[in-house]
């Protein structure tokens, strides 16, 4: 307890300190931006454009509504141009400037060092440095010396213009990318251990759920990674472009189509909307193949419809499931919601509807992480139900098959239980000494007439349990119909036999049950024994301790008669 206290005290104390360190570490710009949908205008007209020209951006965001037709500027080859203004602070040397979120932006910085306008490429592209710090954005290192400065940004993207501008001290730069890198690690450590739990879940219990969710989870993943921006450092000259985040968003609405038609059977609760879903995945298939071989504009318009109107009416489908009842519906709509609430605010971005702000990206990737997890349980959830059946439908058969081959009156085994049985005896090891006593109630009819038939079921009951208790583990007792039973001791040499059938007709004699009229009713027991010799089968043993057995009753009956 003291050492879970102590931890997130921890944590908090440097998740605080990171985040006043940040913050003392943030520079606020004068940012403005001009559309150049043409991309004719050159850098000398930029800079010769009015100061009315220029739009002022709010919160140094830059974001059009998709009502806007500047809007689709950037799939159709469009530039935007953005000035900043960097204020003149003491110390401030070096500005780390980061565009984010990431996808399809790139470009280039112009800078003027005294002399002349200098272009800089962004880290990760520019040559001329032999170390760069992690960058998973569009990120500049610009010289600012002292004195108020004026920088000029040459952007383009493979989708659309709507990201946040963030400019940061170079010194003591540790501290933000310590706390942005450790929060993503945790994110996506969090999302690979799910993969793995339920695939290994998927394969030991042979489920395709656990192998399809697995599947939806690594399309999650391949979508937060690169939105991320970790292929674009890892690969600065190919890893901007929107192709494969158009690509894996759509794979991840197929996969979760897949998904959800097993986690809620939608094909037996819901037949009907089963085949709208089949016909959508194909449909969504046909796209996503087309997705890499289409221009920036059409990947972009296929990425977000799809991702639009496929989790919606995935929720919808959920919806259903659970008025019809389904047990694990309600967790999928729970996990599901959450999602969507992220994924939503995650899409109104990219619509331009809010500011891309860098709070909205943390949401998404908490929001990916919870949906992830509360699916996980739903899973593990479902694994136990199952397996709980399945031990439920274990146990049922085992308890089947014991009454298939056990006297249901007596306890002991039925007629073919005990022939199984002892054949599996003379089959295995001979060497031991085996005796075959063969037992039957004398008089029991009369017995059943004078008393009840109800008696004499007590009295069979009363000889199974003796039958039990004076049996050892290997020995084998079995009810061969009627009053008759058969007794095979196993390892018992006949000197003992003689002695434990002694104490057999003792014992019975001694039993009384209570008759039909109240009265105290008791009868005798008649044995033939005959020790079992090497090579000889089942049937000839048998045979003999029957014929004991009559010479048992012909000779005045509670007696044994070996042979």
């Amino acid at each position: 307890m003291c050492l879970s206290v102590l931890v997130r005290s921890l944590a908090l104390f440097f998740l605080f300190l990171s985040v006043g360190v940040a913050a003392q570490q943030r520079v606020l710009l004068d940012a403005e931006f001009v559309l150049d949908p043409s991309a004719e205008r050159s850098f000398e007209e930029i800079m010769a454009l009015p100061d009315s020209a220029w739009t002022e951006t709010e919160n140094q965001s830059v974001r059009m509504p998709f009502w806007d037709s500047d809007y689709w500027s950037g799939t159709q080859g469009g530039v935007l141009w953005l000035r900043l203004e960097i204020p003149p602070a003491e110390g401030l040397n070096r500005l780390w400037l980061e565009l984010l979120p990431n996808t399809g932006l790139d470009g280039k910085a112009a800078q003027y060092d005294g002399k002349q306008w200098t272009w800089i490429e962004p880290i990760g592209k520019d040559s001329t440095r032999e170390f760069h710090q992690p960058a998973r954005y569009l990120t500049f290192i610009l010289d600012t010396g002292l004195g108020e400065k004026t920088v000029f940004l040459r952007l383009t993207t493979d989708q659309v213009f709507g990201f946040s501008i963030r400019a940061t001290r170079v010194e003591g730069l540790l501290w933000q990318i310590t706390k942005s890198q450790f929060f993503l690690g945790v994110v996506i450590g969090m999302v690979i251990l799910a993969i793995c739990y339920n695939l290994s879940i998927g394969l030991r219990a042979r489920e395709p759920v656990y192998l399809r969710y697995s599947f939806f989870v690594f399309c999650n993943l391949l979508y937060l990674v690169y939105m991320a921006g970790l292929f674009r450092m890892l690969y600065p000259d190919s890893g901007s472009g929107a192709v494969v985040a158009n690509f894996t968003s759509t794979l991840t609405v197929i996969a979760s189509y897949q998904f959800a038609r097993s986690f809620l059977n939608i094909a037996e609760q819901l037949p009907r909307i089963d085949k709208v879903l089949k016909a959508l995945i194909g449909a969504f298939a046909v796209l996503l193949a087309f997705i890499p071989f289409t221009g920036h504009l059409y990947g972009y318009l296929i990425s977000i419809s799809i991702g639009i109107i496929g989790p919606v009416f995935l929720l919808y489908v959920a919806i259903l499931s659970f008025r019809e009842g389904h047990p694990l519906a309600k967790y999928f709509l729970i996990a599901w919601t959450t999602f969507l609430i992220s994924a939503g605010a995650w899409g109104w971005m990219w619509l331009g509807l809010v500011e891309p702000e860098e709070e909205l990206i943390t949401f998404f990737y908490l929001g990916t992480l919870i949906e992830v997890v509360l699916l996980s349980v739903a899973l593990g959830f479902r694994f136990s139900i199952l397996k709980n059946q399945a031990e439920a439908l274990g146990a049922d058969k085992s308890r089947y098959k014991t009454l298939s081959r056990t006297d249901e009156l007596t306890g002991v085994l039925n007629r073919r239980g005990f022939t199984r049985a002892v054949r599996w005896v003379f089959g295995s090891d001979r060497s031991v000494d085996l005796v075959w006593l063969a037992l039957d109630v004398d008089q029991f009819k009369q017995f059943n007439d004078t008393h009840g038939h109800l008696a004499g079921d007590r009295l069979l009951q009363k000889l199974g349990e003796t039958l039990i208790a004076f049996s050892r583990s290997d020995d084998v007792a079995g009810r061969i119909g009627g009053e008759e039973f058969a007794l095979l001791l196993v390892g018992c040499p006949l000197e003992k036999a003689e002695l434990y059938t002694t104490r057999l007709l003792h014992r019975f004699a001694d039993i009384s049950v209570e008759g039909a009229h109240g009265q105290s009713a008791s009868t005798t027991l008649s044995i033939g024994a005959t020790q079992v010799r090497p090579g000889e089968d089942v049937e000839s043993v048998w045979a003999r301790a029957d014929e004991l057995l009559y010479e048992a009753k012909k000779q005045g009956r509670n007696r044994v008669v070996f042979g």
